[in-house]
């Protein structure tokens, strides 16, 4: 009886240990490495395509914003062959022969003055009472993306405009080439985003030039294009709980996104980080991640709104929160590991059973030897 005592302990109740381990181990190991290497795959997989995913919808943003302010300066372009504008800028050129100079000083004076101006002065009516100036509030009317229409003269002097505007004479020569030179190789000149005083608001400029048969210079057509023109571009690209795309100015201020504008200067919080890569070009999806908040999953588009525009220093991008972005492969593990503790449990009642029913025979062998 000892003997049979000592046998039924190492059989642990009929159920030979070894036998145990190896089927557990055949049924459990194989489908766990199964997994790894399934979900490792597919998560890199995923990743990948979820990267081109969001860098796709940077590149349609960037360029759906890019074709826009093309079409603004092809807006600005109709007015230059308007046979009125071109009278007014022929008639103001005419006041400039043989004393550009004197009028060019006088001009600068007048600058220094011309915020305080009422509008009923001479000098203001000059330019806002004429019905040419009545023309472009009608063209304002019908292009409401348009704040402001001025015509200026060949020494950047205001001619006619929509109405009062914010300054009497633009730049100066190295500006005036900077324009010419913009529009020569990219179609139109478009400026950076800056703060007016005068109109207390955010601006955006869209000037062109405008040439005689000759090609010389008659003078610019300025247009001021409200900032709520860019928001209607950028706010529409937003999925779902925190997919979204942002304009980020160069000192990482968001012009626009789904929540933000300049009205509220608020500063991207993984502009340091993200930055290099933006300026590089290289990579065209990542993630960043800040202590302080949570990792964002990032594209950006393979077309440069500064190869358009290089005066507007610009960054698009759209980003995602990386839970989210991951949130489905975290689905498919939790169900993995469900799915592994139900085999689990499964196996080793299926091992118990094959390894009671194999060791039995042996068990009763042995005890009719004793």
């Amino acid at each position: 009886m000892d003997c049979e005592e000592a046998f039924m302990a190492k059989t642990l109740f009929g159920i030979q240990p070894r036998i145990l381990i190896m089927l557990l181990f055949l049924g459990i190991v194989p489908m766990i490495l199964c997994f790894w290497i399934i979900f490792s795959h597919n998560e890199a997989q995923y990743m990948e395509m979820k990267g081109k995913e969001l860098a796709d919808l940077a590149e349609i943003a960037t360029l759906q914003l890019r074709n826009q302010l093309q079409a603004a300066s092809r807006q600005m372009d109709g007015l230059a062959c308007n046979p009125s504008v071109l009278e007014a800028l022929a008639a103001g050129n005419r006041e400039l022969q043989g004393k550009e100079d004197a009028l060019l000083a006088q001009g600068v004076e007048q600058e220094k003055t011309w915020a305080g101006l009422p509008p009923e002065d001479p000098r203001v009516r000059r330019i806002v009472g004429t019905p040419l100036s009545a023309y472009l509030t009608r063209f304002i009317t019908i292009h409401p993306t348009f704040r402001e229409v001025t015509v200026l003269n060949r020494l950047g002097a205001a001619v006619v405009s929509a109405h009062v505007p914010d300054h009497y004479i633009y730049g100066d020569s190295k500006w005036r080439d900077l324009v010419i030179n913009s529009y020569l190789q990219r179609g139109a000149y478009i400026s950076d985003i800056k703060r007016s005083e005068f109109y207390k608001a955010y601006i955006l400029e869209v000037i062109v030039p405008v040439f005689d048969s000759n090609q010389a210079l008659l003078g610019m057509i300025r247009g001021i294009l409200k900032t709520d023109y860019l928001n209607a571009i950028v706010r529409p690209f937003c999925f779902g709980q925190t997919g979204q795309a942002f304009l980020i100015a160069s000192d990482g201020t968001i012009i626009s996104s789904r929540d933000v504008d300049l009205s509220k200067q608020v500063t991207y919080d993984f502009f340091e980080q993200v930055k290099p890569k933006l300026e590089e070009g290289q990579e065209r999806s990542f993630r960043v991640e800040r202590r302080a908040a949570q990792a964002r999953f990032i594209g950006v588009s393979q077309t440069s709104l500064r190869d358009a525009f290089p005066d507007t220093n610009w960054f698009l991008l759209v980003e995602q929160d990386l839970q989210e972005v991951e949130q489905p492969i975290a689905g498919l593990k939790g169900w993995a590991v469900v799915i592994v503790i139900i085999v689990l449990v499964i196996n080793i009642g299926l091992a118990v059973w094959f390894s009671r029913e194999f060791t039995k025979p042996l068990l009763d062998m042995h005890l009719e030897k004793l």
